[in-house]
């Protein structure tokens, strides 16, 4: 637990700082960017560091948890939007971009470094989550798309190629040389407790610039309504990680204890990393975009302060 609790310091101080240094420092320049990429290279070379090649293997087998993290992220809880929560954001009269906003979160695949972060963290089994951050993320590329075509009637058009380039530089890549990192002498390396540590530290850095970028833009919100967003996510969130937990423990599925955690914090996560570009290439000409990434932007800010309070049954 002193590492979640750790987590949640770090995260709390690194959303104060970035809201305090947006008004000093443009976190738009290219070189942001870099920074978030090489922060991302790392993490997962540390994955596969700790990670034993046998365990991969063996959960890249399970196809039963594949299937049942991508149903629940791809699937019913995109339905669980547009038939539930789509209504009540009407009800309450929030502004009509940002009721686009919660649909576009609902219809995003698992987050590509938080997952795996935070199941390490929770003692779940990081394998599954590593695992089911890329199968999400390649499937996000076609899903996603269908979802905005048939539901917001807008288009979008992402190139799978690209996409599988860039997952194989900053994912595959990276776990590769942590794999053949383990070949070397132990006493060249820092233990895992280290590499665990510096992750959790390089996601905070990530976090940063996120941060830092969306307080920069004047987002014209009332705070009335911020408050009904922050409210709304957080009950949402709250609501689809621990259904997804009762669900995952049901003993017709027979899913181990690590596994349920991995499932709870990886099908319940939404991806900023490949939201905010997805976002900005459909709605680029709309005016209100701010607006409409903030729902995704609270919830990315909750599924981390929530996910890094989980603590194991």
């Amino acid at each position: 637990m002193n590492s979640q609790f750790s987590f949640i310091g770090g995260f709390l101080l690194t959303l104060i700082c970035s809201w305090f240094s947006a008004a000093y420092f443009d976190y738009e320049m290219p070189f942001t960017s870099g920074i978030k990429n090489i922060c991302v290279f790392f993490i997962f070379f540390i994955s596969g560091r700790s990670l034993p090649l046998e365990k991969i293997l063996t959960t890249l087998r399970n196809l039963k948890i594949h299937v049942f993290i991508q149903l629940v992220s791809l699937l019913f809880i995109p339905l669980g939007y547009l038939s539930l929560l789509d209504p009540v954001l009407h009800e309450i009269h929030l502004p009509q971009s940002i009721c686009t906003g919660f649909l576009f979160l609902g219809f995003l695949p698992t987050t590509i470094t938080g997952c795996v972060i935070l199941t390490r963290i929770s003692n779940g089994c990081e394998a599954t989550s590593l695992c089911n951050a890329v199968i999400g993320n390649l499937l996000g590329v076609i899903i996603t798309p269908l979802w905005l075509v048939s539901q917001l009637n807008e288009t979008v058009s992402i190139s799978a190629g690209d996409l599988i380039i860039k997952l194989s530089l900053i994912v595959l890549l990276p776990f590769t040389l942590g794999q053949l990192s383990k070949f070397m002498k132990e006493g060249n390396l820092p233990g895992n407790q280290l590499l665990k540590t510096v992750s959790q530290l390089l996601l905070l850095v990530i976090l940063f610039f996120i941060f830092s970028e969306t307080f920069s833009n004047d987002l014209h919100l009332s705070l009335i309504n911020l408050i009904k967003i922050i409210t709304i996510t957080l009950i949402l969130y709250t609501l689809t990680f621990f259904l997804i937990r009762v669900i995952s423990q049901l003993s017709c599925f027979r899913f181990s204890k690590a596994e349920t955690i991995a499932i709870s914090i990886t099908a319940s996560h939404k991806t900023l990393a490949l939201g905010i570009p997805i976002l900005t290439i459909v709605f680029h000409a709309n005016p209100e975009i701010a607006l409409i990434s903030l729902p995704l932007i609270c919830y990315h800010s909750i599924q981390m302060l929530i996910g890094s309070l989980f603590r194991p049954a």
